[in-house]
């Protein structure tokens, strides 16, 4: 997932947890990717969703 830009609020979080658990329900077992500036900071925040790669993003909608 790319073009979120961080987890600034919980408008931001809600959007990221709520498109995992539709992706999840849809198709079990499958990898997701989340692309962010704030990595630590996200990656902490996301930490009870398993099977989640947090990655850097430098601008949005780039994954580097």
């Amino acid at each position: 997932m790319a073009g979120v830009g961080g987890l600034y609020n919980y408008g931001c979080e809600a959007i990221v947890r709520g498109t995992v658990r539709m992706l999840r329900e849809q198709w079990p077992g499958c990898e997701i990717t989340y692309a962010t500036p704030q990595v630590a900071r996200d990656r902490n925040i996301l930490q009870d969703l398993s099977n989640l790669a947090v990655i850097q993003s430098h601008q949005r909608w780039t994954i580097e």
